[in-house]
């Protein structure tokens, strides 16, 4: 089963010739949690950004959700969001069957300069219940440069360029997945303590499975997530990743890369 590479969280993605589907009971339970923090309005301006990127209107969209995060907090007296944090998050993603697949994740970034930030992340993951129940254990990693630059005080629009990898190993083999990907979106402070934040990632790549030629593949996800400061140095968030298009595979259409994330962060 060939892999693709990970999201913009490093969530790995498997090529499966069936229809996946969500595993409902730890998908609600993040979901739940996310629109508590995110709250009703972020998440209907996530269908209607998504609405429009899945159009095609792509850099009219981004621009709208810069414009409309700048509006809707330029009035609030807080400084901008953190560049320089590590963090450790678990999380759950979509399955095809009945065991559960997820993992955890180790990211970092470290900003500079003002206006630039480096970072990246490393996970482990068990999909489909991993390899000893007969599905993959996965290990990824992705490494990035950013552009951050103040749009007002308190909110940073960031343009990102990154490189992700992913390894997977099943009982019938291993595969491994490679990919660039070019990130735009938003981080606004709405308070002194909590954030909220929206990206947009293409991905373009190739996948070699154990036997066979590499598989090419380009790819669209968008992410949605808070962040809540405790105090100047801990902090909590969740994210939700929805991957729009769907890959096909033998002439099989599929989807791959939905999750829920719930991390903790450590600000430096």
């Amino acid at each position: 089963m060939p892999l693709y590479c990970a999201s913009s969280r490093g969530v790995p993605r498997v090529a499966i010739t069936q229809r996946p589907r969500l595993v409902l009971s730890r998908c609600f339970s993040i979901l739940g949690l996310a629109l508590v923090i995110v709250g009703i309005t972020l998440s209907a301006r996530a269908h209607y950004y998504y609405f429009l990127l899945a159009r095609g209107g792509f850099m009219k969209s981004i621009t709208l959700l810069a414009a409309t995060a700048a509006l809707t907090v330029s009035s609030v007296a807080v400084a901008g969001p953190n560049w320089t944090y590590a963090e450790l998050g678990y999380v759950a993603a979509d399955s095809i069957g009945d065991e559960d697949s997820g993992g955890f994740v180790l990211n970092g970034s470290f900003g500079f300069a003002d206006v630039f930030h480096v970072g990246g992340g490393v996970g482990a993951f068990e999909l489909e219940g991993g390899k000893s129940k007969g599905g993959i254990d996965a290990d990824a990693f992705n490494v990035y440069v950013g552009y951050n630059p103040a749009m007002t005080d308190n909110v940073d629009a960031i343009v990102r360029v990154g490189y992700a990898e992913t390894e997977g190993k099943a009982v019938g083999g291993r595969a491994k997945a490679k990919s660039l990907g070019l990130t735009f979106g938003t981080r606004a402070m709405i308070s002194e303590q909590f954030e909220l934040n929206a990206f947009a990632t293409y991905a373009a790549g190739n996948s070699k499975p154990n036997v066979g030629a590499k598989q090419d593949f380009v790819d669209w996800n968008y992410t949605v997530g808070g962040i809540y400061n405790f105090t100047d140095m801990f902090a909590a968030g969740v994210s939700l990743t929805i991957d729009s298009n769907p890959i096909e595979v033998d002439g099989v259409e599929i989807t791959s890369g939905n999750a829920g994330t719930l991390f903790a962060r450590i600000n430096f």
